[in-house]
């Protein structure tokens, strides 16, 4: 490819919906390229004439199945697209943020699917795995924690990302891509404080 010529860190925020990839020059630290993964859901919604005759409890089951087997598509997919652009740009490094358990415990082990696959492409092409937890990427780009003693939603967090993209590139990203862009930069920002 085009790209032989520099070595690159790819930086990815991992989620079950969209999956955001930054790929950046890691000498010049130059963003080359960013993305969403953000695979359609493969089952559709319960129709009116679906949902006839099933009690409540049959429904709940019903439903929770289906956004199951969505989720089981959609990072099947992300999986597939990650693994092209792992192919297309050779990374010597990739940056992720690290998964953590929230309520939803089989989104949260589909998430470790995807990690499992980063993990295992960076082992077997003894490419650098860095996995981030949010508040430490956050704070890598000195980003609020607190606002008047108040902890800060997911909400807020987003805007802060695509601000913080939109003041430094000029590129309006979606969130997805936005914290991806800012995963990268926290890698840089944290190699470069070691370094001081």
């Amino acid at each position: 490819t085009m790209f032989d010529d520099m070595e690159k860190m790819i930086a990815i925020d991992g989620s079950t919906t969209k999956t955001g990839i930054a790929v950046f020059n890691l000498n010049s630290k130059k963003l080359c390229m960013h993305t969403v993964i953000a695979p359609d859901n493969i089952v559709k919604p319960l129709s009116k004439k679906d949902r006839k005759g099933l009690t409540k409890t049959q429904l709940k089951i019903r439903q929770r199945q289906i956004k199951k087997e969505n989720i089981d598509y959609r990072i099947s997919e992300m999986i597939k697209e990650l693994d092209k652009v792992f192919n297309d740009y050779m990374p010597e490094v990739i940056v992720m943020e690290d998964t953590y358990a929230n309520k939803d415990m089989y989104a949260y082990k589909k998430l470790c699917h995807l990690q499992g696959l980063v993990l295992s492409y960076c082992i077997t092409k003894k490419v650098t795995f860095i996995l981030k937890p949010p508040q430490s990427w956050r704070k890598d780009l000195d980003f609020e924690i607190t606002e008047n003693g108040m902890q800060h939603t997911r909400e807020d967090y987003k805007l802060m990302s695509v601000k913080y993209i939109k003041d430094k590139y000029g590129i309006e990203a979606t969130d997805d891509e936005a914290d991806a862009i800012c995963i990268g930069d926290s890698y840089f920002a944290s190699v470069q404080r070691d370094q001081l």
